[in-house]
């Protein structure tokens, strides 16, 4: 085996290492490998949507239970509502037989509850219109003779155009011009028939009020309670025979004038709307 060569090579590697380090030169360096090149990279597409409208506004409908409502007077309700009920008692006068010959009748009265509707054509201005009887006669007895008393009847008639000036949940303040005309009649049977009559003319306004009874669950019903003042013309008469005497009068007064229970007895009044 020839061992001269490796050695020769060994030799040879060994100066040059050592003439390298005293001179301080650095073994050459290998050359850099190259970065393979980066992949491509494609871009994805990109999509752009067409722009859309708008889509329409959503309304929503209220509850109807969360609406609130405005509240209509018991007055209110009644419009248009024809009502039937009581208008309050006249009493229209008739000529009662002077005591004696050459004397003047004496007055009484005929008793004639007003029956009528009131009628609202608006919330501020109505129609009422009512009418009043009254009758009576009979006989008396004495000592077994059999007298007659007089036979008398009345009628009159009643119109008002009431006028709702304010107006409550429950209430109505009202003005009433008013007119009654009424008359009466009767006769008296005996030995000399006699007869009687009279004429009653008021003209005036009431103010008051109309109560309804919604509070109770029953608005169609209400009273109504008012004072007022009239101009009155009364006239009485009485006739037998070729005998005859009248008498006739005229005032204004408040409808309560007489006696203070009066705003009980004729003031007040019932209807019922139907």
């Amino acid at each position: 085996m020839n061992l001269l060569a490796p050695t020769c090579v060994l030799i040879t590697l060994l100066t040059a290492g050592t003439a390298s380090a005293q001179t301080g030169e650095s073994p050459p360096r290998p050359a850099p490998v190259a970065a393979p090149p980066a992949p491509a990279v494609t871009p994805l597409p990109v999509t752009v949507a067409a722009p859309t409208a708008s889509p329409p506004p959503v309304t929503v409908a209220p509850d109807v239970a969360l609406v609130p409502t405005v509240a209509l007077s018991d007055h209110d309700a009644m419009v248009h509502h024809l009502a039937v009920g009581y208008f309050g008692t006249s009493l229209l006068p008739i000529a009662v037989p002077p005591p004696g010959a050459g004397m003047a009748p004496t007055g009484g009265t005929v008793t004639a509850p007003a029956i009528g509707v009131r009628y609202w054509f608006t919330r501020r201005i109505g129609l009422d219109a009512a009418v009043g009887f009254g009758y009576s006669g009979g006989s008396q007895s004495v000592n077994s003779a059999t007298l007659s008393t007089p036979t008398t009847a009345g009628f009159d008639f009643h119109a008002g155009l009431p006028i709702a000036v304010a107006a409550a949940s429950h209430y109505v303040f009202e003005i009433v011009p008013e007119a009654l005309v009424g008359g009466t009649t009767g006769s008296i049977s005996g030995v000399a028939s006699q007869s009687v009559s009279g004429v009653l003319v008021n003209v005036g306004g009431r103010v008051g009020s109309e109560l309804h009874f919604g509070f109770i669950g029953v608005p169609q019903l209400s009273l109504q309670a008012s004072v007022g003042v009239y101009f009155s013309y009364t006239s009485f008469s009485w006739s037998q025979g070729a005998n005859s005497a009248s008498v006739s009068s005229t005032s204004v007064a408040t409808t309560v004038s007489g006696a203070p229970w009066a705003i009980f007895v004729n003031s007040i009044s019932a209807l019922y709307y139907l």
